[in-house]
């Protein structure tokens, strides 16, 4: 399947975490010191001046609650409950922008990769990042047979429908969307922190989608 385009979404996130042993919540941070990992308690939050909240995990949970959402736990006939959506049908929204864990696919690869968000400069050296600002960013791939593939806005005011190239952007802007709510249960957990987006922009000029869900 031929690349036709590629677009960059920026933002920056705004991560609060609730206070309490048994809530966790946000995006988990991480940092770089001697070695990778996550702080000694398995809190969400660490305390360096270089830390910074993996795409892994933004990507993972906006996976996760389109599925519960959308009712696509694999749908795959014999498949394990719970497990993340294969069915690889061209109407699936999950599937393809996300991906699929299979060789037998005509979807081609995940659309989306998540980069890793950086703590603004600004705040690098003010202690704990349990309430910080990251620079983040999205590369959406878009394909050839994309332009066949139509989305109907679950998180929108209106539930307008897009249709190719505006489709997988609705469907990031949906994930998105979730990801600020909290309680929302995933597959494994709920989250009860809260993650605020902002400044969102497509390829440098403001991001439309986004805009019509806020």
């Amino acid at each position: 399947m031929r690349r036709i385009d590629i677009h960059t979404i920026t933002f920056t996130a705004y991560t609060v975490t609730p206070t309490g042993a048994a809530e966790k919540g946000g995006l988990y941070l991480l940092s770089f010191r001697e070695e990778l990992r996550i702080d000694d308690g398995n809190r969400p939050t660490v305390t360096s001046p270089v830390d910074y909240a993996p795409g892994s995990s933004l990507k993972g949970r906006m996976r996760s609650l389109l599925e519960v959402e959308l009712g696509r736990l694999d749908t795959a006939p014999g498949g394990e409950v719970g497990r993340a959506c294969r069915c690889a049908q061209d109407d699936c929204p999950v599937c393809r922008v996300f991906g699929v864990n299979s060789v037998d696919t005509r979807l081609g690869p995940s659309r989306i990769i998540v980069r890793d968000g950086r703590v603004k400069e600004s705040l690098q050296n003010n202690g704990s990042a349990k309430e910080g600002e990251f620079d983040m960013g999205i590369v959406l791939q878009v394909y050839e047979g994309d332009a066949r593939f139509s989305y109907t806005r679950i998180r929108g005011r209106n539930r307008t429908s897009y249709q190719g190239d505006e489709a997988l952007q609705a469907v990031v802007a949906d994930g998105l969307q979730m990801v600020t709510e909290p309680g929302r249960s995933t597959k494994n957990r709920q989250h009860t922190g809260r993650i605020h987006f902002y400044d969102f922009k497509m390829d440098g000029a403001e991001w439309t989608i986004w805009s019509d869900s806020s």
